[in-house]
């Protein structure tokens, strides 16, 4: 019996492109370029942002140190939208 992670991963490997909707298409791009904008404000006029992008310049060779301050930068400031569906930002 598989576990719930490995029926979903099961899922999305077997998921082509060609079987996502124009509508999750389109919902996909939109927060895709919400998570950029708030990435791009928390870094250029934040303190944290500043410090973020100081510690990524030092140590981002590292994957995980990119990871981090990717996931910083993009959640580091309350703009994203609330997926009320699904209860996530």
């Amino acid at each position: 019996m598989k576990s719930l992670i490995e029926e979903m991963a099961t899922f999305v490997e077997s998921t082509s492109f060609d079987d996502l909707t124009a509508n999750s298409i389109s919902k996909a791009e939109e927060v895709i370029f919400d998570l950029i904008g708030v990435g791009a404000y928390v870094k250029t006029h934040t303190p944290w942002g500043s410090i973020i992008s100081n510690y990524y310049d030092k140590f981002g060779s590292v994957p995980s140190v990119k990871a981090l301050c990717n996931g910083a930068l993009f959640l580091g400031y309350e703009l994203e939208d609330t997926l009320t569906e699904s209860y996530l930002h």
